[in-house]
């Protein structure tokens, strides 16, 4: 294998992991607090504030932010 797949292994397994561990954590939170698994909305146990769907996925939500704060940033980058 190149260093480019494996690379690519590598990330996906990564991503893949990610969405299948926050799958189960909220499956896990909502079967221990009888609460449906299947919604048509999410929403934060703390106040009530529905989210947005890249709210919902951990690893967009992070590269978004990321994304964000690099475009709003006013100083340059080293």
């Amino acid at each position: 294998m190149t260093l480019f797949s494996e690379l690519l292994l590598f990330l996906c397994t990564l991503l893949f992991g990610g969405i299948v561990g926050a799958y189960f954590t909220t499956a896990d939170y909502r079967i221990r607090n009888n609460l449906p698994l299947i919604t048509s909305q999410c929403y934060c146990p703390a106040c009530g504030h529905i989210l947005a769907l890249t709210h919902q996925i951990p690893t967009l939500k992070t590269a978004i932010d990321s994304i964000n704060v690099a475009s709003t940033s006013t100083e340059p980058r080293l």
